[in-house]
């Protein structure tokens, strides 16, 4: 098998991983989800109505199905939780961050479970008690994001001072044993952390957009074009795409 064959059915054998992931799945879906809004948006700025409801017809049934892929949420949350736990972080406050967002979760994906289920009468709620159930439960998402851009600056704060650390070792004259083995792997070293710091970067990217999604679904008062939301949302797409690719790899 020539190089292209190999590479090829690495390639294929990456995307069939990729997609038979829930991860992979959702984010195929919701590339395909915003992608129909800002062209949605499009149609309607032209008069092109019949167009825009086929893709609304599109969207409906996606959104449906990303919410019901959430359903086992809570399953690798308490995994998470228990991670955090016996895994701690390296710093008290990262824990302390990671402790909040654990409990915000604990209380939004119950939200968000009820919502659907009241949304399609599977459960006997009023068309009210179903609309503030999804706007407590995207305040609750909301929170979550907040708190995580302070993960991500107490994350990127933690990296600074390895990068400090791995640079004042590279111009450091290796003494003993100890120290020369240090000195060969900094290359394995600094690569990871140019790794790290493209994840905080993407996690960045990737909140900023999602902030004010949700605060358009939380508050009555804020809200945003479906230009906005298409844009928005399809910027947070691709960049966790990319991330999900990278991490089935």
């Amino acid at each position: 098998m020539n190089y292209k064959n190999k590479k090829r059915k690495s390639f294929n054998v990456h995307l069939i991983r990729f997609l038979c992931s829930v991860g992979g799945t959702d984010k195929v879906l919701m590339t395909v989800q915003y992608t129909s809004r800002i062209v949605y948006w499009h149609c309607m700025k032209n008069g092109n109505f019949a167009l825009a409801k086929r893709l609304r017809n599109l969207e409906e049934p996606i959104d449906d199905f990303r919410i019901l892929l959430r359903y086992y949420g809570l399953v690798p949350l308490v995994q998470w939780i228990i991670h955090v736990e016996t895994n701690p972080p390296p710093s008290k406050l990262l824990l302390n961050i990671n402790r909040m967002q654990n409990l915000v979760n604990i209380f939004y994906y119950p939200l968000e479970h009820a919502y659907w289920l009241g949304k399609h009468d599977v459960i006997p709620i009023s068309k009210e008690k179903t609309k503030k159930l999804r706007e407590w439960s995207c305040r609750l998402w909301t929170i979550y994001i907040i708190l995580q851009f302070w993960n991500i600056w107490e994350e990127y704060k933690l990296l600074r001072q390895r990068e400090n650390y791995v640079n004042s070792i590279e111009v450091s004259e290796p003494k003993t044993e100890e120290e020369i083995r240090e000195k060969r792997s900094l290359k394995k070293v600094k690569l990871q952390l140019e790794k790290e710091k493209v994840t905080i970067f993407m996690n960045l990217i990737i909140n900023t957009a999602y902030l004010p999604l949700t605060l358009n679904w939380s508050f009555k008062n804020f809200r945003i074009s479906d230009a906005s939301v298409g844009s928005l949302g399809l910027t947070a797409a691709i960049c966790q795409f990319f991330t999900s690719w990278v991490a089935t790899a």
